[in-house]
C-alpha cells in the first residue's frame, strides 16, 4: 500500500524496499555541533561526532546528506572530510534542493526515488510537520546536537524499521 505525498506528485513508500539498507538522512548545524558554532574548531564536536558514529555503527546505516552543506561544493567537502576522520562511511548521496522549509519534501522524495528499507531523519528542525515524517525523525536540541538520548532513539527507530522488513 503506498500513501499519497502531497506536493510531490508520487506515492511515498510504505516500507517495501528495493534493496537499499537503513538511510540516515542528516543535518549538520544542531546535529553535529550547537548552531551557535561559528568556527571550524567548534563544529563536527567530538560528543556528537561519537553519537553519529555510535548510531552508524550499531545499524549499518549508510548516510544522505539532508543538510543545507550539501548546496555548497566546498561545504559538502568539509562534511565528507569530517565524516572521514571519524571514519564513518562518506555519504551516498544529498537530497535534492527545493528551497528554504521544504526539507521534509526533500527527503521524501529522495525516499520514493531510491526505496531504502528503513530511514530517520536527524536535524534540528521540526520535520514532522509533515505526517509522512513521523515514526522516521528524531529532533535533536538546536543547541545540543545529538546526545546519547536521540542517538539511542535513532538506533530504536531505525532497528525497529529492520524488523518489520
Amino acid at each position: 500500500m503506498r500513501r499519497d505525498v502531497k506536493g510531490l506528485g508520487a506515492a511515498a513508500p510504505t516500507g517495501k524496499a528495493d534493496g537499499l539498507p537503513a538511510v540516515v538522512f542528516l543535518d549538520v548545524d544542531g546535529v553535529l555541533h550547537s548552531v551557535r558554532a561559528t568556527r571550524l574548531a567548534q563544529q563536527f564536536a567530538r560528543a556528537q561526532m561519537q553519537q553519529l558514529l555510535r548510531v552508524i555503527n550499531e545499524t549499518g546505516a549508510l548516510i544522505v546528506l539532508s543538510t543545507a552543506w550539501r548546496t555548497i561544493p566546498e561545504a559538502r567537502m568539509v562534511v565528507h572530510e569530517k565524516l572521514r576522520e571519524w571514519r564513518l562511511p562518506a555519504p551516498v548521496g544529498k537530497t535534492p534542493d527545493y528551497g528554504m522549509a521544504r526539507r521534509p519534501l526533500e527527503i521524501l522524495t529522495w525516499v520514493e526515488q531510491h526505496r531504502p528499507h528503513a530511514w530517520i531523519a536527524i536535524d534540528d528542525m521540526p520535520l514532522d510537520v509533515d505526517p509522512h515524517m513521523r515514526g522516521h525523525f528524531v529532533k535533536t536540541n538546536p543547541m545540543l546536537g545529538l546526545t546519547p538520548v536521540a542517538a539511542s532513539e535513532c538506533i530504536n527507530m531505525l532497528k525497529s524499521q529492520m524488523e518489520r522488513g
